[in-house]
């Protein structure tokens, strides 16, 4: 029984303007099928060195482009990516980068409070390379980034 469904004694359906009855997630479960076996076969060490290197090269070439500040701390950061950048509000830095291929998502105030407040920014970009990324690619985004920075200045 999923949850949320309604009582089997009652007779009758319940559910919720605009859900489908029996269905499920198939592509999102083969999906998750698949990484796993790729992941697998790649080797889970290998992984787990990978992506923070990637994220690290990512992260040091963000710190070095005027007008960005990386929010990422601590003496083993995870291999997602945070940064804001001046000249930008949120919607149209994420607009832009999705426009130009970059897979990116939003955090705002809201959904961190604390650290947010302690870094005093509304808003930042997160990015999250990951182990089949190459480093021209993670290059890429970082001159994607410097060139929509010197766009808002």
């Amino acid at each position: 029984m999923r949850a949320g469904s309604p009582p089997a004694t009652t007779g009758r359906s319940t559910r919720r303007p605009g859900s489908r009855s029996g269905s499920s997630p198939y592509a999102t479960v083969l999906g998750c099928a698949a990484a796993v076996r790729y992941a697998l076969r790649v080797g889970l060490e290998p992984v787990a060195r990978r992506t923070p290197a990637l994220a690290g090269r990512l992260r040091e070439r963000l710190a070095a482009v005027p007008g960005v500040r990386t929010l990422d701390g601590g003496r083993a950061p995870a291999a997602l990516v945070t940064f804001t950048i001046e000249g930008w509000q949120a919607g149209p830095f994420k607009a832009a980068m999705d426009a130009r291929g970059i897979n990116s998502a939003l955090s705002y105030r809201e959904f961190a409070q604390f650290d947010f407040a302690d870094k005093e920014v509304e808003w930042c970009l997160r990015l999250s390379p990951h182990y089949y990324n190459t480093e021209d690619e993670v290059d890429a985004v970082a001159g994607t980034v410097a060139e929509l920075a010197r766009s808002a200045r």
